[in-house]
Formats: C-alpha cells, structure tokens, sequence
C-alpha cells in the first residue's frame, strides 16, 4: 500500500534473518540485492543518496532472529537511523529478546487476542464452516488452557487448520505443535492424494526434521541451503527412500518452505523451535543446555524442551554441582513447566536460589 499511494517513498521489506553480518555494509547490500530483485538496480552511492533524502521505508523484520548478533544488529540500525534521519524505519522483534529501550524511537507491544478478537478470527476462518466454527468455539470453551494460549495467533491459526482437518484437538501447546507435524505427516495425505508414509518411513521423517532444526538453531539460522538438507537426509535415506525424495515430500507437504533465496526453512521459527526442542528432549545433553541456558536465540526452545521432557531433575543437579550460579533462576522459570521434577531436587535448587528461605524450611 505504501509503494502504491506514495511517490516519495519505496518500502523494502528485509528479514534480518537474511543479513548475513551485523554492519551496516551487510544491511546496505541486502537492501540493494532486494531492490534488484524487484527491478531497481543501483549503485550503493545512489541508494545512500535516496536514503539521505528520505527515499525509502525500511522494514526490518525479525531482529531476534539474527541470534546472538542481535544485540549488534540493534545498534547498528540505531546508528543508521541517526545518520539518515529522514529514513522512516520500522523493527520488528519477539519479546524473546530483551534489549535497551530506543529512546528516539515508538515503541508499540502487540497485545494477545481478546475473547472478541478470537471469536472474530475464527468467524473468518470458518465462513463458509459454520458448523466447523461453532465446534471449535464450544471447544475452546471447554478448554481454558487452549483457550489461553490460542491468543496468539500463530497458535489460533493452527488450532482452526486442526479443526478444518477434523483432526483430534490437543490440549497443550507442546501437544498442538505435535499434532500439527502428525498431520503434515499423515492427516493430509488423503486430502492431498499422497501416497502414505509407513509408519517406520514416517519415523525417519520425523528424525530428519528433528536433526535439520538442531542443526539450523545450533548454527543461528532460519534457512538452510538444500546441499545441507540433502546431507542430514542422506544420513536417514534407505531402500524405501532417498535422500532427495525425503526432502522434496517435506517441501511438497508444506513442513519445509522455498524461501526467495532459493534456501529452505520451517516457515516460522516456532516449528524449527519445537523440533529442536524434540531433539533436545530425545538426547537430553545436559552439558550443552546448560551453555545455551541464557541465551535469548534458545528462550523459547528450552520452554519446549522442558514442557516435553516433563522432568529436568538432572539438568538441574547438574547445575548444582558444577555451581553454574548464573543457571539457577531460569531452572527454576523451566522446572515449572516441567512437572515431574524431583521435588527434593526443587527444595535444593530453591535454597541455592534463597539460603535464608532454606534454613527456615
């Protein structure tokens, strides 16, 4: 709507994801090779000299994305807004991410859904399914923990796909995300007139997505080249299936996304989030949790991983016994969404956490 109502100002959409290095340099090429894509070709003078003069509107997507280079991200786009003043710049970041307010900039927090604007999502979802609607809204009634979560709209979008599947409605986030890769998986085949996974093959699947996302959060990226897939894939090929056909069906099953660049991702980092969190929960490598503990790129990763693994008795002995001090508050955030921890292994994280507390108990 902005390049079509305005003359004096061209929007670029970037998703920082795809900045290769925190520089402005880096962020300066990115939007010319964005602009030749779209047919205007000009030398890096030439996009300065309309930057200076207010020529473009920066859209700046995902700055938690850029992992631990974030932070530097952030302070590189500051400084450029300073330098090109009349530059309209809009960041967008999750709440993942905690950074130091940017004084000369509006900030705006997008809120969850209200009831009323969940149960306008879902009318639109499901005009043509009135019956499909009505269900699910009687069933998030009858679920408030679903009903809670489904604020968000990631979340209400995929609670509507489940219902318009007709598929079995999960009743915790973890068990959503789940059910949404099952589906992908084995639910739409029938739709979607794809030959069935057998249930070893659909095993294998399940193993490569678990591995290509820990791969891809280990490294801090969001798209992977396709020689790199085709690798982890040739790792799990068999005589049932190989490497490439694994890959192409993922594509062809919506759970892998052709970006622009030609690189495949998940789509939306929540699901890379998940499957490394499943392989996390698979493996439990105490060691390397415990250095990605505090780090926001694994904030979200680590709430799933704990939901899933149900019990981080020994990520928490582990800390305590190597006095890794700067670990025991968010333990103590993880152990409760895990549910079956030790409860004698809480009593001690605790009283690390509050001696004073401990004595008197």
């Amino acid at each position: 709507m902005i390049a079509r109502t305005s003359q004096a100002q061209l929007p670029i959409f970037i998703p920082l994801v795809r900045v290769r290095e925190p520089t402005a340099r880096a962020l300066i090429n990115e939007c010319r090779f964005i602009l030749s894509n779209l047919g205007y070709d000009m030398s890096g003078q030439e996009f300065l000299d309309r930057l200076h003069l207010g020529g473009f509107r920066l859209l700046l997507d995902g700055l938690d994305e850029a992992g631990s280079a974030a932070p530097k991200m952030y302070s590189v786009i500051q400084k450029l807004a300073r330098k090109y003043k009349r530059c309209s710049l809009i960041v967008s970041c999750r709440d993942t991410l905690t950074l130091k307010p940017w004084s000369s900039a509006v900030h705006f927090q997008l809120n969850s859904f209200t009831d009323d604007q969940l149960r306008a999502f879902v009318e639109r979802w499901f005009r043509a399914e009135p019956s499909a609607r009505d269900k699910l809204t009687a069933w998030l009634a009858e679920n408030p923990r679903m009903m809670m979560a489904s604020r968000t709209p990631l979340i209400a979008a995929l609670l509507c796909a489940l219902q318009h599947a007709d598929a079995e409605m999960p009743t915790t986030e973890v068990a959503l995300y789940e059910d949404r890769f099952a589906m992908l998986l084995g639910k739409w085949e029938g739709a979607k007139g794809i030959e069935r996974l057998s249930p070893k093959l659909r095993q294998r699947y399940w193993h490569l997505l678990m591995n290509l996302a820990v791969s891809m959060h280990r490294q801090e990226l969001r798209m992977i080249k396709l020689a790199e897939a085709l690798e982890q894939a040739r790792q799990l090929a068999s005589n049932e299936v190989t490497a490439g056909a694994m890959v192409m069906d993922c594509a062809y099953r919506g759970i892998l996304i052709w970006e622009s660049t030609g690189d495949l991702s998940f789509g939306h980092l929540t699901y890379q989030e998940f499957l490394a969190a499943r392989w996390l929960s698979r493996e439990n490598p105490i060691t390397f949790i415990l250095n990605v503990l505090t780090l926001p790129w694994w904030a979200k990763t680590l709430d799933f991983y704990a939901a899933i693994h149900e019990d981080i008795s020994e990520l928490v002995k582990e800390a305590i016994a190597s006095e890794a001090k700067f670990a025991y508050g968010s333990l103590s955030r993880l152990a409760s969404i895990a549910p079956l921890t030790h409860p004698g292994v809480l009593r001690e994280l605790r009283g690390k956490i509050d001696p004073g507390r401990s004595r008197i108990h």
